[in-house]
């Protein structure tokens, strides 16, 4: 049991670089044209949102020496352009607004330091719930623009706590009552 938890939560750290590095490749093959190929190929129809991303990542580089046009830049320069505020994607907008460097941080942060802190902290069925929770809202990330619907993040940043917390008052109660049961017998 307890060799499946360990086999789950390196899964999760392997999965989370895997998902960091499909994000860098979601936005490399969206600047070179490749995905709009596979997604015309399928008959997808994007919403737009093809022209939104393109607008947006004329300004960004694909170097880790790109350094990011900072913070709000992106809702600006969509008002500016599409009296419009949101570019459909908040990892093109976070990749865009902290660049590479700080981009790979930010996802590290949520997909492998997130799962090694509630692992530490609560246990392995913990972490893999913590990374499901980050998985599911990624996914949201890709397309639409999650980081300012505040349910969304009050979901994000709630739910793992409350599970850990859930979790640990059982154990807690449940070291008690073994407690409480070594006390009657003698």
């Amino acid at each position: 049991h307890k060799t499946d938890e360990n086999r789950q939560y390196h899964l999760c750290l392997f999965f989370g670089c895997l998902v960091v590095s499909f994000f860098l490749l979601y936005i490399i093959f969206i600047k070179s044209g490749i995905l709009y190929e596979i997604v015309n190929a399928l008959g997808i129809n994007m919403n737009a949102r093809n022209y939104f991303y393109d607008y947006i990542l004329q300004f960004v580089d694909l170097s880790p020496f790109f350094m990011g046009l900072g913070r709000g830049t992106v809702t600006d320069l969509m008002a500016l352009n599409y009296g419009y505020l949101y570019v459909h994607s908040d990892i093109i907008k976070m990749y865009a607004e902290i660049g590479m460097l700080g981009f790979i941080i930010w996802s590290s942060y949520y997909f492998i330091w997130l799962t090694k802190l509630f692992c530490r902290k609560y246990g392995n069925e913990v972490a893999v719930f913590c990374f499901m929770v980050m998985l599911y809202t990624s996914v949201l990330f890709l397309t639409d623009n999650t980081e300012n619907y505040y349910i969304c993040q009050l979901v994000k940043t709630t739910l793992p706590m409350a599970y850990a917390v859930s979790k640990s008052s059982n154990t807690l109660r449940c070291k008690k009552m073994s407690d409480l049961e070594k006390r009657v017998i003698k």
